[in-house]
């Protein structure tokens, strides 16, 4: 079984669209950017979530919180491709595998710069982080009060 999560959701809706896409030419990696790939492109995290529960279990609603990083080689890069996934998801919403979203609410944008991150022989990378509030429902299966 593979597995079906708000990241997947994610992930589907940024490569499915063909801006975004044409810029980060699939580019889009969980937790972490691989070594070996370059930039521009979209680094995503869950970095919580919060299960709604009854008195009798989990009721199927959950807010995820997720970090969207979009990093570039200027400034200005990852600040353009930070405003193209926020225009993605201010409506994006609706069934997606055992899950349906209600909504994508960015509730903080930062700026980085890294260092650590070689791009073309030299040093640094700019990064930009939308930290987003995400409300949906996930199929939980039926609940059977004891």
């Amino acid at each position: 079984m593979a597995y079906s999560g708000i990241e997947t959701t994610l992930y589907a809706t940024i490569v499915a669209d063909a801006t975004i896409n044409a810029v980060i030419a699939g580019r889009c990696f969980p937790v972490i950017k691989p070594e070996a790939h370059g930039v521009p492109c979209i680094v995503y995290t869950r970095t919580g979530t919060d299960r709604d529960a009854s008195n009798v279990g989990h009721t199927g609603y959950a807010l995820a919180s997720l970090d969207i990083e979009c990093m570039a080689p200027t400034f200005y890069g990852a600040k353009e491709l930070a405003k193209l996934v926020r225009v993605l998801l201010l409506g994006a919403k609706g069934a997606y595998g055992d899950h349906t979203v209600a909504g994508f609410h960015c509730v903080n944008e930062s700026d980085t710069f890294y260092t650590d991150i070689i791009y073309n022989g030299k040093p640094g990378v700019f990064s930009t982080t939308l930290e987003y509030a995400v409300e949906y429902t996930e199929d939980i299966g039926t609940i059977t009060p004891s």
